[in-house]
């Protein structure tokens, strides 16, 4: 078995093994941590460094450097959405990121906004919520009611069925939620799918003001590494001029169109 990390470290990849006849390659070391024992103290987990190549023959490991790079270029999607909340991506601890990136909006928004609560849109934005919440002094609550049974929908292959999981994903939690301003925290507003259905969601139920946080910046590109979103059009920050100019809109403009008071990245 063969596992190979690309030089740049931008896709995460980990190693574990448990004594000399059990070996696990995977894109998070969670993974690992379910087959292997880590509480054994002949296993052993840790990250494949970038431009590795790491070899198990006959029960044996070996790592060599096949490839280098002067620099360095993560995945943040790996931290902010992608990755499970205890997994650690190149010595970082998952949820320690997204709650350090709900503490930043804190110190760099927290004194504009006033709200009741602040609410997670669950899973992957409710480390960025609770951030932001102890920075502020805003509570802290579960406004939204996640279908555990509905899978992630940016990544969904069609518009439709993007909308329709969305229609099935949530759930308002009326007292929390009605006659409140609200801080919501997410994690991306890629195509703002999510954001809208959301945001119309907690409308319907009374929520007076909306505040948007969200713990990635504002996607103005295409990208070419695996992500889900292959062309500018499709995104919610730009604006199509002609064939070949796109226009970023202001947070104020994307606020309008998803229906929240405000946005802030």
């Amino acid at each position: 078995m063969y596992g190979f990390r690309d030089p740049l470290g931008f896709r995460p990849l980990s190693y574990g093994h448990h004594g000399d006849k059990l070996h696990v390659v995977a894109s998070e070391d969670n993974a690992c941590k379910s087959i292997v024992d880590p509480a054994d103290y002949t296993t052993e987990i840790f990250d494949v460094k970038p431009g590795q190549l790491v070899s198990i023959i006959n029960n044996n490991s070996c790592f060599e450097q096949l490839a280098y790079s002067g620099e360095k270029a993560y995945c943040l999607f790996e931290y902010v959405y992608f990755s499970l909340v205890s997994s650690r991506l190149n010595g970082v601890n998952v949820g320690s990121a997204r709650y350090r990136a709900g503490e930043q909006l804190a110190l760099t928004y927290g004194k504009d906004i006033k709200a009741d609560y602040v609410i997670p849109v669950p899973d992957t934005g409710r480390t960025v919520a609770m951030g932001f919440s102890k920075k502020t002094g805003i509570p802290y609550a579960e406004g939204l009611i996640k279908d555990r049974y509905v899978n992630r929908t940016f990544i969904s292959p069609t518009q439709k069925m993007r909308n329709n999981m969305i229609n099935l994903k949530f759930e308002p939690v009326g007292r929390i939620v009605n006659g409140k301003d609200l801080v919501v925290g997410d994690d991306t507003i890629v195509r703002s799918t999510s954001s809208k259905k959301i945001i119309k969601l907690l409308r319907s139920a009374g929520a007076r003001k909306i505040y948007l946080i969200v713990s990635f910046p504002k996607i103005i590109a295409s990208c070419y590494m695996g992500i889900d979103f292959p062309t500018k059009q499709e995104l919610i920050a730009c604006e199509k001029i002609d064939d070949n100019n796109y226009r970023i809109k202001s947070d104020e403009e994307i606020a309008e169109e998803i229906g929240a008071d405000a946005v802030y990245y």
